[in-house]
């Protein structure tokens, strides 16, 4: 037991002392990287979209508040999300902790490709804004088929065109939920094809 006792001793007397989180994790000052903004081709000549942001995919619950919160406070001004990480509640609950105004931050948000139709897109663009003070900066196409056809059936091009016919709709003069509109995962063919018969691009 003596022995025990001292190997337990020795043991935690050669551990390392716990490093405050402050210096785990060094602050994320504020500089030009983050301050930089770029202009957003498909949206409105004022809108300009930060270089750097947050992603939220597989993140939940109040460990993503946290940290969506934390990034704020240390200066990102860009947070993503998408309707089919099912986490924009979160997202939004974490923006309104950080005590950061609504309209500093961009947020972009994805229609799920289970939601290419064009009531489903204004669906979820009705939901995403409403989350986030009215309007979503940037909402994507995040990806280029419909999930419920074939990958090789002609579908796909007809429901990419008609989910970004909605995403124009809902764009209108910037005055509505979105303040610019764009897609996810697409390839030169399909940006081709919908570029054919789209009118914002």
């Amino acid at each position: 037991d003596k022995k025990r006792g001292r190997q337990g001793a020795d043991e935690s007397d050669h551990e390392l002392p716990a490093q405050p989180a402050a210096e785990l994790t060094p602050a994320l000052a504020p500089g030009p990287f983050l301050a930089t903004r770029v202009p957003v081709q498909a949206g409105h000549a004022s809108l300009k979209m930060p270089l750097l942001g947050l992603g939220t995919f597989r993140a939940k619950g109040p460990a993503l508040q946290a940290a969506v919160a934390h990034a704020l406070r240390r200066g990102v001004r860009l947070l993503d999300t998408a309707e089919g990480y099912k986490n924009a509640h979160d997202v939004a609950a974490g923006l309104a902790a950080s005590g950061v105004p609504r309209h500093e931050v961009f947020i972009v948000s994805k229609v799920a490709k289970q939601s290419m139709t064009p009531a489903n897109v204004r669906r979820c663009v009705a939901e995403q804004a409403a989350l986030f003070g009215g309007y979503v900066d940037l909402m994507l196409l995040h990806w280029p088929g419909n999930a419920n056809a074939n990958p090789a059936s002609p579908v796909h091009a007809k429901a990419r065109a008609a989910a970004w016919g909605a995403l124009e709709t809902c764009l209108g003069d910037g005055t509505g939920p979105l303040r610019a509109i764009g897609v996810s995962n697409f390839g030169v063919t399909h940006l081709e094809q919908l570029l054919a018969s789209c009118r914002v691009r």
